[in-house]
């Protein structure tokens, strides 16, 4: 599932990485229009195996639709919306956001402006420019993750093929992870901003229409 946290960290950049590249190459297509992006979203490549399938083929329809939904993030111009999802209120939805009688998007809806996302991209780029450059500069400390959701707790060592070699181990007092908490939404869009601000004030607001670098 998509976890913004995860992308806060850079645990989980995949998608965003993806966007920016596909930005880029649209960008160079049109370069006298503003690249605005949809969204982001795992698709899940399974063939669902329905429990209780239900007699009636639209009803069959709809349940396996349902079990084929992408997880992501989403645009929250709902113009942008409907051009993915001519019906986000109905069932079944095909996106992870939906849409109340009331017009507003659910509490489970994950979405962010147009202005957030190209923020998102300019931050992710950022993180791997700093990544690469201590890389390049001889940098490689060690200093894993642990990272508790709920009660669920995973580290950068669980599927490491390293370990013989860095041989980190938390029982020594000179090995300590480097400890993430899951965050909300909105204080990851904040600490976002508070990060790219200068640069993105500077940089990124002239360039919103065309590839951020």
């Amino acid at each position: 599932d998509f976890d913004l946290t995860e992308v806060y960290y850079g645990l989980s950049i995949q998608l965003v990485v993806y966007l920016e590249s596909m930005s880029r190459i649209e960008a160079q297509r049109y370069p006298d229009k503003r690249i605005i992006k949809a969204g982001m979203f795992y698709y899940h490549m399974h063939d669902p195996v329905l429990e209780n399938a239900p007699d009636q083929p639209e009803e069959l329809e709809k349940k396996l639709i349902s079990q084929l939904k992408m997880e992501g993030l989403a645009n929250e111009d709902l113009n942008v919306l409907y051009w993915m999802d001519r019906h986000p209120e109905e069932e079944p939805q095909i996106l992870s956001v939906k849409l109340n009688k009331s017009g507003d998007f659910s509490a489970s809806s994950l979405t962010a402006s147009s202005e957030q996302m190209d923020q998102l991209g300019f931050f992710v780029n950022r993180r791997i420019e700093e990544l690469v450059d201590g890389w390049m500069s001889g940098d490689i400390s060690k200093n894993p993750y642990l990272y508790m959701k709920d009660s669920k707790r995973r580290t950068a060592c669980d599927f490491c093929e390293y370990k013989g070699i860095c041989r980190f181990d938390e029982k020594l007092e000179s090995c300590k992870y480097h400890r993430l908490m899951e965050l909300k939404a909105d204080t990851i869009w904040e600490r976002i901003y508070e990060e790219v601000k200068d640069a993105w004030e500077n940089h990124g607001q002239k360039n919103k229409n065309k590839s951020l670098n």
